[in-house]
């Protein structure tokens, strides 16, 4: 309990993370900045992951929340000019409509995925369907907080599924790179 007590009066935090602690054992200036809630990492990867696990286990979440970024739906309102372009995705005419789709994202409280993303996020969801790992390992309550002490350290964090089995689902695009990942 006093490691608690220091830990909050230090941080004002009352317990670690998976990442605190990950940011702890590589370099302790990441660790006090992320503790303070001045480091934030944003990534391709990050922002793939939680719209997979939102489609995985929250379908109808994930359709409310993210607006497809549909590339022949654009093309289509193009002019004839822009359609015989070598590369068309680099106009001006064609940045301007991408634009239009963020600024209305934006107003409508939703992110734009691009359409590869969510359909090799959809794929891999159905896999897990069609296979029957979803119906039998992945069911449940999702997104589960837990609070415990590993000796006198107070960790938090999240499970992705908690039912007969606890799940974290891991993605990734990369098969070799997958162990690095998952570690």
């Amino acid at each position: 309990m006093e490691f608690s007590l220091k830990l909050q009066e230090k941080t004002s935090k009352t317990y670690l993370s998976y990442s605190s602690i990950k940011h702890a054992l590589n370099d302790m200036r990441a660790f006090e900045l992320y503790m303070a809630g001045k480091l934030k990492k944003e990534s391709p990867a990050l922002h793939f992951g939680s719209m997979y696990d939102m489609l995985l286990f929250e379908p109808d979440k994930a359709r409310e929340t993210y607006q497809v970024i549909d590339h022949e739906q654009i093309m289509d309102k193009m002019s004839d000019r822009v359609k015989s372009l070598k590369n068309p995705k680099s106009s001006s005419e064609y940045k301007a409509a991408v634009q239009q789709l963020k600024t209305e994202a934006i107003e409508e409280d939703k992110q734009l995925v691009d359409e590869s993303d969510w359909k090799t996020a959809y794929y891999m969801v159905k896999r897990l369907v069609d296979s029957g790992v979803k119906s039998k390992y992945l069911q449940g309550d999702y997104q589960v907080e837990f609070n415990e002490f590993i000796g006198d350290i107070p960790v938090r964090g999240f499970f992705d599924c908690k039912g007969s089995y606890v799940s974290d689902s891991k993605s990734t695009r990369s098969i070799p790179g997958f162990r690095y990942d998952v570690n």
